[in-house]
């Protein structure tokens, strides 16, 4: 590859490969995929993408999570997905700045803050008009149900394998959307196909539905209007890894009320809980200087 202008490394850790994404001055993406198992002797693979066709010079160049590219040009985005697929961008603020995260493009601007994110396949196929996936018969199939037609049921039934898949989609999609109406509605789907299978006809792991309804009870929560976090699932999931990080963000913006009830929910360990009351304690003290028996009172509680 030669001519360089910009190049960029993908934020996700995989063990298995490293992906440096590679615009040449000609307008050619390029990904080179390294194998870092071998440092002494790194094998690398060279994936073309495509010529991308912009008659102004692009600026930079982003990872959006590890599934696709955004290069930066005078007021325009191009979105380009590893197949090779693009879609140009207008974004009409004045500024902005954009990090690249865990599995999304976070946009800040003079106005607002954005995620911008590719739709995966689970959550398109559901409502694309023409689809022939599984989640989308289940989804429809529930629907219909919803509306006391019992002849629905039949059309997903004996298909067990079909019914499995479609209820792991239908999942896959409660967590993709934002909305949690929208979210009530695929999960109320992802129940009513469920309540066909059991570990004697199935391979379905039950306690995955229950992971996701809980995960998400936790994301609205810090999406909620009175937080205003954006988060996205995946990224839920890694804070949930680490849980004295994840609390002590919370504890960080003097969110100490929802960093309890959420370290109790998941039950993390005491000491965790422990240390958002002393941090609390502290800020109260610290607020309170002249109160002497303030330090008494919070100790008791």
């Amino acid at each position: 590859i030669r001519d360089i202008q910009c190049m960029a490394l993908s934020p996700v850790e995989d063990p298995k490969t490293k992906k440096i994404a590679v615009l040449s001055r000609d307008n050619h993406l390029s990904i080179i995929h390294i194998d870092p198992s071998n440092i002494s002797d790194p094998q690398f693979q060279v994936q073309a993408l495509k010529n991308i066709e912009d008659e102004e010079e692009p600026r930079s160049l982003y990872w959006c999570g590890d599934t696709a590219l955004v290069i930066v040009s005078e007021g325009r985005l191009v979105l380009v997905t590893l197949n090779g697929e693009s879609k140009k961008i207008v974004h009409r603020s004045k500024g902005y700045v954009l990090i690249p995260e865990l599995d999304c493009m976070r946009i800040f601007s003079d106005e607002k803050c954005e995620i911008l994110k590719i739709v995966p396949d689970t959550y398109a196929n559901i409502f694309l008009p023409t689809s022939r996936a599984k989640s989308a018969d289940l989804y429809n199939a529930y629907l219909e149900h919803s509306e006391r037609n019992i002849a629905a049921e039949t059309s997903i039934i004996e298909d067990k394998k079909g019914l499995e898949e479609g209820v792991k989609n239908l999942l896959d999609a409660a967590y993709f959307e934002t909305n949690p109406e929208e979210q009530k509605v695929l999960l109320s789907a992802a129940g009513f196909g469920k309540s066909f299978l059991s570990k004697s006809n199935s391979e379905f792991k039950f306690d995955y539905f229950a992971d996701v309804c809980k995960n998400l009870r936790v994301v609205n929560s810090l999406r909620s209007s009175s937080i205003a976090r954006i988060i996205t699932y995946n990224q839920f999931i890694y804070l949930d890894s680490i849980p004295k990080f994840f609390i002590g963000l919370l504890v960080k913006y003097q969110l100490f009320y929802l960093a309890n009830e959420i370290a109790r929910f998941l039950n993390y360990d005491s000491e965790i809980i422990s240390h958002i009351y002393t941090e609390w304690a502290c800020l109260k003290i610290q607020h309170n200087p002249h109160d002497e028996n303030l330090a008494e009172k919070n100790f008791v509680r």
